[in-house]
């Protein structure tokens, strides 16, 4: 059995109870895991905006939806 489906949109898709295996064999030493590391989560942000602190959350804004 594959660890992926291919769907109807062409895309790759995990299961989720996927789980990968990593190999950290080929990484030598601290800077190329730190340069992986950097490569892989440096630049990423979370979708949305972020929420100030003090700002205001408006509660039931769509109420009527």
């Amino acid at each position: 059995m594959q660890p992926f489906l291919i769907n109807s949109h062409g895309r790759m898709v995990f299961p989720s109870n996927f789980l990968p295996q990593l190999d950290f064999s080929v990484i030598d030493d601290l800077d190329q895991r730190a340069a992986v590391i950097r490569r892989d989560f440096d630049g990423v942000e979370l979708p949305g905006e972020p929420i100030e602190p003090g700002s205001q959350v408006t509660v039931g804004a769509n109420w009527n939806r």
